[in-house]
């Protein structure tokens, strides 16, 4: 297995085990994606991000519980992404 492989296999691993927990993401292209984390596969990580500043404060205490409406999925390739934080 070549080294970009294992790498993705290896952050497909940690953003699965973290589900629907709050994550701050920050793609080489240094764009910023602060949501919560709904889906991964195997090239994608998929983040619930909020449209509404109601929905900013949500999230900070609340998770993933709030109406769907208040969110945008936003899709993130697990090889754009240069750094991320796990609330």
């Amino acid at each position: 297995m070549g080294f970009k492989k294992a790498h993705m296999n290896r952050m497909s691993s940690v953003f699965q085990s973290h589900i629907g927990k709050n994550v701050k993401i920050k793609t080489k292209d240094r764009k910023i994606h602060e949501g919560y984390i709904e889906k991964i596969d195997n090239e994608n990580v998929y983040v619930a991000v909020p449209r509404t500043k109601k929905a900013e404060k949500k999230i900070k205490t609340n998770g993933n519980r709030f109406r769907r409406r208040h969110f945008t999925s936003t899709v993130v390739p697990l090889t754009s992404i240069g750094a991320f934080w796990l609330d």
